[in-house]
């Protein structure tokens, strides 16, 4: 067994907890609309930009890790039809000096996505009718699975070290947990205003 199977394993109760937010799985929805999308991007923009402006300078430049933000803002922008201020969001229980490892599952976390983002894009442009609003979830265009094994092989790479395989897995169970809290603040935030 890979590591990565063993990291997929002992995330997957984080995952799919992460899901079944009704604001994600909202996407899936056929009666899914525009403001659904564009809720959830505003959502999930304010905490990829405060995962990138953390995380991203410590991913190895090697894995040609893609920017969420831009093509993120790209969309918001085109649904919107005007500038779009996104404030990042707070990353609570980060740890004080998270190792190289630690910062390798963050990012196991926010590459997976690209996986699902594409099977959400293919399902928002039928739904949707649009082509033009998807750039974030498909960033990877169809170097997506090259790239997805290209991390795996880093990952599994990297693991070998016993303490990194113990690192990476708390860096994904964190990154996994941060979002989703991310995601309930939004979701009583959004109540407490209606």
């Amino acid at each position: 067994m890979q590591f990565t199977d063993t990291l997929r394993l002992e995330t997957r109760h984080l995952h799919r907890q992460l899901d079944h937010h009704p604001i994600l799985e909202a996407l899936m929805s056929p009666s899914v609309t525009i403001h659904d999308y564009r809720a959830t991007l505003d959502v999930l923009g304010a905490w990829f930009m405060a995962i990138e402006s953390v995380f991203y300078p410590r991913w190895p430049s090697d894995l040609a890790i893609a920017v969420k933000m831009p093509p993120l803002q790209h969309d918001l922008r085109l649904l919107a039809r005007q500038p779009v201020t996104l404030v990042p969001a707070a990353l609570t229980q980060l740890p004080e000096r998270p190792s190289d490892a630690f910062c390798l599952g963050v990012m196991y976390v926010c590459e997976g996505s690209s996986l699902g983002g594409a099977v959400i894009a293919r399902h928002l442009e039928k739904r949707l009718q649009r082509r033009d609003v998807f750039q974030f979830y498909s960033c990877y265009g169809e170097d997506l699975g090259v790239h997805w094994h290209r991390i795996q092989r880093h990952l599994n790479q990297q693991a070998e070290d016993v303490c990194n395989a113990q690192q990476i897995i708390a860096g994904a169970k964190w990154a996994f947990n941060s979002l989703y809290q991310h995601l309930r603040r939004f979701s009583s935030e959004a109540l407490t205003a209606c």
